[in-house]
């Protein structure tokens, strides 16, 4: 949540990215980069 306060534009299309992708590199584990680490942190 900290992420969508800092960029407000970018924030609107990184929900929907984010929360599908957030599932699937769970899964397979290969797009660590999408997801940034920021929130595993």
């Amino acid at each position: 949540m900290a992420d969508k306060a800092p960029r407000g534009g970018k924030a609107k299309k990184a929900p929907k990215l984010t929360l599908k992708e957030k599932r699937e590199a769970k899964r397979t584990n290969a797009e660590p980069v999408f997801i940034k680490p920021r929130k595993a942190r």
